[in-house]
């Protein structure tokens, strides 16, 4: 069964993880563009779906805020994306 793809909210927040390192949902948050940035929440559901596809894991937890980090490589992200088997 090939890899879930990623939406285009999970490809920014991811796109943010690639470029900044391990982040808090605040972090991330701030990085998007503020013309579209969706509500912290948002982001937070976001986060728990790129979890459940594997896509990100929790790093450590400072105080009470949990850090992420990309747990696949933007390649792998583009193959989920135009759905190539990852044995190519």
């Amino acid at each position: 069964m090939p890899p879930p793809k990623l939406s285009k909210l999970e490809l920014e927040i991811m796109e943010a993880l690639w470029v900044h390192g391990h982040s808090s949902i605040r972090e991330m948050l701030e990085r998007l563009p503020s013309k579209t940035r969706p509500a912290y929440t948002t982001i937070q559901t976001t986060i728990g779906r790129l979890e459940a596809k594997s896509a990100v894991w929790r790093v450590k937890k400072i105080g009470g805020a949990i850090i992420y980090e990309a747990r696949i490589s933007r390649e792998e992200a583009k193959r989920r994306l135009i759905d190539i088997p990852s044995r190519f």
